[in-house]
């Protein structure tokens, strides 16, 4: 279990939105917790049991 892991909206057949929640609101903040979100499916992806796809949304 990851405890900065949130899953906000319930898996759709295979859609699943997930991030590293940041600490705070500050650029580094966010910044430090996208690069950790992309290390994390980088990590998965690695593992080569599943596959995973991604896209950044700003807004």
């Amino acid at each position: 279990m990851i405890p900065a892991l949130e899953v906000p909206l319930r898996p759709d057949l295979s859609t699943t939105v997930f991030r590293v929640r940041p600490a705070d609101t500050t650029e580094a903040a966010v910044d430090g917790a996208d690069h950790a979100t992309r290390r994390l499916l980088d990590g998965i992806n690695a593992s080569r049991r599943v596959l995973l796809q991604s896209i950044m949304l700003h807004g």
